[in-house]
């Protein structure tokens, strides 16, 4: 890996073996440094297909690890273009049910953000946010999508999306669903954001960073 940064990658799986196998061959090959998923395919109530998983992070989500799931560091990071600086982030994977009676994001989530935001931890989310809006390349705005748009405004949580290249797409649909978020202070740190063509054999698709 080298020193001046970490690729990273994130993707809904939609619980399938199949698109499982896949991003795991694609790890292999591209030596991926960390992937956030979404859905994943479960084997007897655990994560199945993929290499090994992340120590789970025991701070505000250890009675609720379901909707968002959350690791730290056990080392500084490297920050790239920030020669000998060392910080320490926090990265996180959540799903916003679409069929939820609360407007996202999930209280987990919520939870996580607070939690970083009040210790200054530098956070960065990806995530599956089942909502829509125009601010962010949506073709349409839903209640969900200015729910939470409305919440992020009151945190130091930034979205790093570009474009309006859908990351949802079937037959007769596409849209931008997947999210990546950053503390504000993260923010220029994160570079080449951007969605791939990629075959993932998923209705989602590949998001690189």
């Amino acid at each position: 890996m080298a020193k001046t940064g970490i690729f990273m990658m994130h993707i809904n799986l939609h619980h399938s073996k199949g698109v499982s196998a896949v991003l795991a061959r694609r790890m292999s090959v591209m030596q991926t440094w960390l992937v956030l998923i979404q859905e994943p395919w479960l084997y007897r109530e655990r994560i199945s297909g993929l290499p090994g998983c992340g120590t789970i992070y025991k701070g505000p989500l250890e009675k609720a690890p379901r909707a968002c799931i959350a690791v730290k560091g056990m080392d500084p990071i490297l920050v790239p273009k920030l020669s000998g600086e060392r910080l320490e982030v926090v990265i996180a994977s959540a799903y916003f049910p679409g069929d939820a009676d609360r407007s996202p994001p999930p209280i987990e989530v919520d939870i996580l953000i607070q939690h970083c935001q009040k210790n200054r931890i530098p956070l960065l989310l990806g995530c599956d946010g089942n909502s829509h809006h125009r601010v962010r390349g949506s073709t349409n705005i839903n209640d969900r999508g200015r729910d939470l748009m409305e919440h992020l405004a009151g945190t130091d949580m930034e979205i790093l999306n570009r474009g309006d290249t859908p990351t949802f797409q079937i037959i007769n649909r596409s849209e931008i669903l997947d999210l990546t978020l950053c503390s504000e202070r993260l923010r220029s740190r994160v570079l080449d954001w951007r969605v791939s063509n990629e075959e993932s054999l998923s209705d989602h698709k590949y998001i690189l960073f």
